[in-house]
C-alpha cells in the first residue's frame, strides 16, 4: 500500500513540475532569472524553483516565490536548483534545499532532520522522476 501511495504522490508532483499553469514549476521557471542566487553547477548556469510541500505526504502543493504563494496554501518551503545546459537544451535538478519557517536556515534534503524519512524519499524520487522525464524528452 505504501508503494502505491508513494507512486501516486510522485506522479502528482511530476505533473505539478511539468505544468505551465499558475502554481506549476514550468510556469514559474519562465519568470525566473538564470544564475544569481542559484549560481552554477559544474560550470552550468542554474535556476531556482521555490515551492511549498506537505510535510506529512511530501506532495508538492505550489511553485512560487514565498511572497507569491496564495493564502491558504500551507506547508514547508523548499527550493529545487536546476542546472541548464545551453548546448543540448537539457536540464537537471541538482539540489533540493528545504527552508525552515523563519526562512533563516536552509539545508540540503539529505541533511534534513525535521521531515520524515517518507517525505525525504518522496522528494528524492520526485527529483529522479523529473530528471528521467527530462532525459527522455531531450
Amino acid at each position: 500500500m505504501a508503494k502505491k501511495l508513494k507512486d501516486r504522490i510522485v506522479k502528482r508532483n511530476l505533473e505539478k513540475m511539468l505544468s505551465t499553469s499558475k502554481g506549476g514549476m514550468a510556469s514559474l521557471l519562465g519568470t525566473e532569472s538564470i544564475g544569481g542566487n542559484a549560481s552554477t553547477y559544474n560550470g552550468l548556469p542554474c535556476i531556482a524553483a521555490n515551492f511549498v510541500y506537505d510535510t506529512v505526504t511530501g506532495e508538492i502543493l505550489y511553485f512560487g516565490n514565498h511572497q507569491g504563494i496564495p493564502s491558504g496554501i500551507g506547508g514547508a518551503q523548499a527550493i529545487f536548483r536546476i542546472a541548464l545546459n545551453a548546448e543540448d537544451g537539457s536540464e537537471k535538478i541538482v539540489d533540493c534545499y528545504c527552508i525552515n519557517e523563519n526562512r533563516d536556515h536552509i539545508k540540503k534534503l539529505r541533511k534534513l532532520n525535521y521531515d520524515s524519512e517518507f517525505v525525504r524519499k518522496i522528494l528524492k524520487e520526485t527529483v529522479e522522476a523529473y530528471n528521467q522525464a527530462k532525459r527522455n524528452s531531450a
